[in-house]
C-alpha cells in the first residue's frame, strides 16, 4: 500500500540561486492533493514552453524553451507513489 499523503502536502522541492545572464528555474516544489500533484516552478525570468503526458510508463513531460538551470525535486524513500 502506498503512504496516505495529506492535502498540500509537499513532496519535494529544490532551489538555486539565480545567476547573472543565465535562465535559472530558482525554486521547485511538487506537491499532493489527493490524486491532483502539482509542481510549481519559479525563475529568474519569464519561462515558456509545453507539456505533454507519455505512455508506459504514465509520465507528463515539461518541455522548456531556451536553456535553464535547475535543481529538480525527486522524490525518494517514503514520499515516492505513483498518482
Amino acid at each position: 500500500n502506498a503512504p496516505r499523503v495529506r492535502p498540500g502536502t509537499i513532496v519535494t522541492r529544490g532551489t538555486l540561486p539565480a545567476q547573472s545572464g543565465k535562465q535559472v528555474v530558482t525554486s521547485s516544489t511538487l506537491t499532493m492533493d489527493g490524486d491532483v500533484v502539482t509542481l510549481r516552478l519559479e525563475a529568474n525570468s519569464p519561462i515558456k514552453g509545453k507539456s505533454f503526458i507519455l505512455a508506459s510508463p504514465d509520465r507528463v513531460v515539461l518541455d522548456l524553451s531556451g536553456s535553464w538551470k535547475l535543481a529538480a525535486p525527486h522524490a525518494s524513500g517514503a514520499a515516492r507513489r505513483r498518482a
